[in-house]
């Protein structure tokens, strides 16, 4: 069930992003989760599982993607700023969903993302993905 494992790793550092804390994990204590230490190795494990399943993705013939706006909370600004999550979603013989999370909505993030990629991509028609339907 790759969307169920994408959806952990997406909400576990949704909660990271939410909560600002550099280290942390599961804890259970009195019968109540909350975050302790050790969201790092975390990190180093998901990093070759992502790059796994983007290589998955990668050879589908045909990739679905959109993307959506997420509030990002940024100590620097007085208020949240603007970020994107692109899922990318393999056809039928590559069963895979990755989330791909970018600062800004620019045109950057899905061609680093698809870079190299061959096949047909399904996509709204946001000024970002013209460089990915020219030759």
């Amino acid at each position: 069930m790759p969307g169920i494992s994408s959806y952990g790793w997406l909400s576990f550092w949704g909660q990271v992003n939410k909560t600002g804390f550099p280290n942390y994990g599961w804890q259970r204590n009195s019968g109540h989760v909350r975050w302790a230490a050790g969201w790092r190795s975390a990190r180093n494990c998901s990093i070759p599982l992502y790059q796994l399943m983007k290589k998955e993705v990668l050879s589908s013939k045909v990739i679905g993607t959109d993307d959506t706006s997420v509030k990002v909370l940024d100590r620097k600004l007085p208020f949240a700023r603007i970020g994107r999550i692109w899922p990318y979603v393999g056809d039928a013989h590559h069963p895979m969903i990755v989330y791909d999370y970018t600062p800004t909505g620019s045109r950057a993030g899905p061609a680093k993302f698809l870079e190299g990629y061959k096949g047909y991509l399904q996509a709204e028609a946001y000024s970002v993905y013209d460089a990915s339907f020219k030759s």
